[in-house]
């Protein structure tokens, strides 16, 4: 009984700390991407370097392999509630400028457009808000990598499908989106031309709404 016991112990190995290699590459390499495209390429200022660099930092403990399979249901729940709730928020703007809803103020009314300016201008110049967004990127990106590799071959075929969607999901996102959110931010006088042709940017959401709710 005891040397089944010992041997059992000694075929239970540790499991390493780090993710395996080749997801210690992909996250290497999306570190030095992000990085080097938001500070050489956009331009920003070095606190955006560090929002993203912080939050690589916050996922890597999430693809170790000492991880519990059991906190990852969980943790995927807090994140894609926190996708949601994100853009819940913003389709309501999204809806005022395409109704070209005008909000009453004491001064007169406010066009749609211009209230949606104010909004997301002070939404994409703030850290926190750029921090969730990063960590809902690279916990969707790194997630569905470690679950295709560390899941069984029967298993595979459903996280391709996850990966699958979480990549057209966050890609258009990135393509269509992600290019009107940064000239919005760069600004600091409304123009309505920004909103032109929103409706891309709704059906983007809508998209992306499909592929958390397939997560």
């Amino acid at each position: 009984m005891s040397a089944s016991l010992q041997k059992r112990g000694e075929d239970e190995k540790p499991l390493p700390l780090l993710p395996e290699g080749h997801i210690l590459f992909a996250w290497i390499f999306s570190l030095l991407a992000y990085t080097t495209w938001i500070h050489f390429w956009l331009q920003n200022p070095p606190v955006d370097v560090l929002v993203v660099a912080v939050a690589h930092l916050v996922c890597l403990p999430i693809l170790s392999r000492k991880l519990k399979p059991v906190l990852i249901p969980a943790l995927g729940c807090v994140i894609i509630g926190l996708a949601i709730g994100l853009q819940v928020i913003d389709m309501c703007f999204d809806l005022l400028i395409l109704w070209d809803v005008a909000v009453e103020d004491v001064q007169g009314p406010i066009s749609g457009r211009k209230v949606a300016w104010f909004y997301y201008n002070t939404m994409l110049n703030s850290s926190h808000v750029n921090f969730a967004l990063a960590m809902f990127l690279f916990f969707g990106q790194f997630g569905a990598l470690a679950g295709f590799t560390r899941s069984s071959p029967s298993a595979r075929r459903i996280w391709a499908m996850l990966t699958g969607t979480m990549v057209v999901g966050n890609g258009g996102y990135l393509i269509l989106v992600i290019p009107r959110y940064l000239s919005i931010r760069a600004s600091r006088v409304f123009e309505a031309s920004f909103f032109d042709g929103w409706s891309s940017v709704l059906a983007a959401r809508l998209f992306l709404f499909v592929a958390l709710g397939s997560g």
